[in-house]
């Protein structure tokens, strides 16, 4: 049970067990997808509005057919033209690559980057479907070769799923004990206490974590796993895939392709709805306002603060409201004093340090492979011998930080 107030950012490496790409393989997957459709000779038949049945006579289907056409044309040459600029620029994060070669104001660069978004949505709604016919929610664990690894049994071995320690931590220390009503059962009040002292700030586009303690929690008799969850606050920075403002359903999760195999162009209807509500770095700089607030308003509080495979982007950084933190950029060997709030502060950005020596403040940060970069962002963003500030790091995944390294309770 979260007694203390706990905060979670998670950056893309939190999602990779659960078949989701890494910000390079995410290029990688764009390309390829990039590729297949170029060479597509019918996927001029997804502009294609569908009749709905009707019966149509040949002139109206030679017509829908020319429409169909045209507009595929267009959809066509801006492929070609995003493909080529992509496949030279070979970026190494496709944000940046939309931000800095289409980041003008002109109408043409601005449905470039709607075409980048509808690419990345629809990678991540394949992935989606990765999830097995037995259930396995994790990606297979594979050798250096690429081959599935095998168990004792000789059955495929899948990562660990690190959902399921959250899932443990939320619900251990007697918070399913059940209060009736008359005949309605309650809402545990230890639950809903453990629920409102987690909170999730997430730089991934997936739902596959809001998914997964719905399906789980679902399985626990007379508990309403939605409105449980209703008291888990969670932030998708640059938006999500499904839930929220999207108009696909997160209790639809991983049926995407299997619902649209008859029809290309509900697919494809259904990305650009989907694409409409994410964002990528630098796109919209008003939300991005919004989301600093919010993302300061969730952090201010926090007693434990826990980074989970994120690799400290500096433009993540700045929309976490982190951007005056740390030595300044012209390197003097003071670090910033103008606001020094604290994560307790209410006004200004961040320092994400206990607001007083006398405060005490739990940092967890994850760095797979023990990376330069992170260990250098974290001596940057916190004065260890400055505060009481407990620091734990794990060199392993997120589930064996979980399970081996770090206590969030």
């Amino acid at each position: 049970m979260f007694k203390k107030k706990t905060v979670l950012i998670l950056g893309a490496g939190a999602s990779v067990p659960y078949h989701y790409p890494t910000g390079a393989e995410l290029v990688e997957e764009v390309k390829k997808m990039v590729q297949k459709k170029l060479s597509n000779k019918d996927y001029w038949r997804s502009f294609r509005e569908p009749n709905n049945g009707r019966l149509t006579d040949t002139t109206e289907i030679l017509w829908e057919d020319s429409n169909a056409q045209t507009k595929h044309k267009e959809y066509d040459r801006k492929l070609a033209d995003f493909f080529t600029k992509f496949k030279n620029y070979n970026p190494i994060n496709i944000d940046y690559f939309l931000h800095q070669v289409y980041g003008g104001d002109s109408p043409e660069h601005k449905s470039l980057i709607k075409l980048g978004r509808e690419l990345i949505a629809e990678v991540i709604l394949n992935c989606e479907e990765k999830i097995d016919d037995k259930g396995n929610f994790t990606r297979p664990i594979k050798d250096q070769d690429g081959k599935p690894v095998k168990d004792k049994n000789g059955n495929n071995s899948y990562e660990d799923n690190w959902y399921r320690y959250l899932r443990h931590d939320l619900l251990s220390g007697g918070t399913l004990e059940r209060e009736k009503e008359g005949d309605t059962v309650l809402l545990p009040k230890k639950l809903e206490s453990s629920l409102n002292n987690l909170k999730i700030i997430t730089f991934n586009y997936d739902v596959s974590l809001e998914y997964y303690l719905l399906k789980t929690l679902s399985e626990i008799p007379e508990l309403d796993a939605q409105a449980a969850l209703k008291n888990l606050e969670i932030l998708h920075v640059y938006g999500q895939i499904r839930g929220g403002t999207s108009p696909l359903e997160i209790e639809k999760y991983g049926q995407w392709i299997a619902e649209n195999k008859k029809s290309e162009f509900t697919k494809r209807s259904q990305i650009e709805g989907a694409a409409e509500h994410i964002s990528v770095i630098g796109e919209d700089k008003s939300r991005d306002k919004k989301v600093t607030a919010k993302a300061t308003e969730m952090l201010k509080d926090a007693e434990t603060l826990a980074f989970f495979g994120f690799g400290f982007d500096e433009e993540n950084l700045k929309v976490l409201g982190l951007k005056d933190i740390g030595y300044p950029s012209y390197g003097s060997p003071e670090p910033y004093s103008n606001n020094p709030m604290g994560w307790r502060g209410s006004l200004g950005s961040p320092s994400l340090l206990p607001s007083t020596k006398e405060d005490k403040a739990t940092l967890l940060y994850t760095n797979y492979e023990d990376r330069g970069k992170v260990t250098n962002a974290i001596n940057r963003l916190f004065k260890l011998d400055q505060y009481k500030l407990t620091l734990r790091k794990s060199t392993g995944s997120v589930a064996k930080a979980l399970a081996d390294d770090f206590d969030l309770l």
